[in-house]
């Protein structure tokens, strides 16, 4: 609301593959989660995994490392990390060679794909060719599988048209903005899309700007960034580099309506319990955001700033050709006949529940289901082994609890990690190495090295590092974190050594 009616850009949210409702399994005959642990991220809905075992529903895994999930399954594949597309076209070679509907597949076919022989790439996926021909043949045999996708498996075109020549319906999902009527004005305004060019000033609202990304980009973006204010909860990383940084209330200490998935699509309600007082100085994003587009209004209406406080846009985002700043205030807590005066954050709570509860919405996405649409190959990956002096893939992986973070301040699962960053690392491995249990140790590659705690943990790889993502450098001895070593590279590889501290 307050970015479209500046004209400001807005952060492009990532695109969604397919929504995951692990409530409808059952009318699946095989599951296969690929780079997908919902034993350990998605807990709250990981019994429909259980409870279609029971009706006779086949999972597969498909991940480095031996987690919740794979312990749940009826067949765990160990993928080498970074061979993904690689095993989809060992499982594309396969179904178009054996099934016994060639004649349907071939001919959305440009090439035999014969390089892509199980047997011809296994130095590269470390898996036996039995295993893919096997899970070839129960693709193939399946009346209706399903393929899911987490974080561990970002490039899917290939998998589509793997999908595609199965005969599973390719579904395009796209999320409905149920609060769109807040931000659009009657019409009147549209938001705009981060168009990627430098930005002279960034407002990050629970926003981690760094996390993630390799130094370079910290580096760049605080070069090209004149401005940077911070709203958030706690001080992150973010907060560190900010100009200005706004404290913000938490979840449960205002109030707010927000979309929360479950096997139904519906809003959670948060409420402050009563007689609350806010920390410090901590205030609701609606407050904070109200009382700024006041101010701006104020200094839009200065004799100085009369005659060009209207500022001129392009009419696909602000039908009347421009951003009149000298009703900024009234028009962000006014919408003609829809919203009355919002004056604060309860009373615009209530307002926006009441249309909602009206409009009935019952769904936050929208799908398009293709049907029998062949998707074609988008990039051959390459068969050719890398050579590296790097001895281990660093993997990323989500955390206990990822989907429902709210709860991470219960004891018990305080109790699961140890309060700083740690690696994970096979403990045959470490003990070859001299590495050992609890001690710190320095991760390293090309881009740079950062220091850890050491964890050992006989479910990882021999030739792999794994760590926990959401850690911010700040965390980090000397402030050095895990982005020391990133790359715009889909596969990073690293050395890892005992220091003594």
């Amino acid at each position: 609301r307050f970015a479209n009616l500046l004209g400001a850009n807005l952060k492009k949210e990532s695109e969604l593959n397919d929504k995951v409702d692990l409530s409808k399994l059952d009318k699946f005959d095989l599951v296969i989660f690929w780079g997908y642990n919902p034993m350990e991220t998605n807990i709250k809905d990981a019994h429909y995994i259980q409870e279609s075992r029971y009706e006779g529903v086949k999972f597969i895994t498909l991940t480095p490392e031996y987690n919740q999930t794979a312990r749940c399954s009826d067949l765990w594949i160990p993928i080498k990390s970074g061979s993904d597309d690689l095993v989809v076209m060992n499982l594309i070679y396969e179904i178009i060679n054996n099934s016994a509907q060639k004649n349907l597949v071939t001919k959305y076919n440009k090439s035999d794909f014969s390089e892509y022989a199980p047997e011809k790439t296994e130095k590269i996926t470390k898996i036996n060719p039995h295993v893919i021909k096997q899970l070839a043949k129960q693709l193939a045999k399946s009346k209706n599988p399903k393929i899911i996708c987490g974080n561990g498996y970002k490039s899917q075109e290939n998998l589509n048209y793997l999908r595609s020549i199965l005969g599973m319906n390719l579904k395009n999902v796209e999320k409905v903005n149920k609060f769109a009527f807040l931000s659009d004005f009657n019409g009147r305004y549209k938001a705009r899309e981060d168009d990627g060019l430098p930005k002279e000033m960034v407002i990050a609202t629970a926003s981690s700007l760094f996390n993630k990304k390799p130094k370079e980009f910290k580096d760049t973006f605080l070069q090209e960034v004149k401005f940077i204010v911070c709203i958030d909860t706690k001080a992150s990383e973010s907060a560190i580099y900010a100009d200005i940084v706004l404290p913000a209330t938490g979840i449960y200490e205002s109030w707010d309506i927000y979309n929360f998935s479950t096997k139904k699509e519906k809003l959670l309600i948060s409420k402050p319990p009563f007689g609350l007082k806010n920390i410090g100085e901590s205030k609701d994003e609606w407050s904070i955001f109200a009382q700024i587009a006041q101010k701006l209004e104020f200094i839009a209406n200065k004799p100085e700033n009369m005659l060009s406080n209207k500022i001129e846009d392009d009419t696909q985002y602000t039908a009347s050709g421009y951003h009149d700043l000298s009703t900024f205030y009234q028009e962000y807590v006014n919408q003609n006949d829809v919203l009355n005066q919002m004056g604060t954050d309860e009373l615009a709570y209530n307002i926006v529940r009441k249309r909602l509860n009206n409009d009935a919405i019952n769904s936050t996405y929208k799908t398009n289901i293709q049907d029998n649409v062949v998707q074609e190959i988008e990039n051959l990956p390459s068969t050719q082994e890398e050579t590296s002096s790097y001895m281990y893939d660093f993997i990323f992986k989500k955390t206990k609890w990822n989907k429902n973070r709210n709860y991470s301040t219960s004891t018990l699962l305080l109790r699961l990690q140890r309060g700083e960053p740690i690696v994970i690392m096979n403990n045959v491995t470490a003990k070859k190495n001299g590495l050992m249990d609890a001690k710190k140790v320095m991760i390293s590659n090309e881009n740079g090295e950062f220091i850890s705690r050491l964890k050992t943990s006989s479910s990882v790889p021999f030739d792999a590092v794994i760590m926990n993502d959401g850690w911010e450098n700040f965390m980090f001895q000397d402030r050095l974190g895990y982005s020391e070593i990133l790359s715009d590279k889909t596969k990073i590889s690293v050395n890892i050594k005992r220091v003594n501290l």
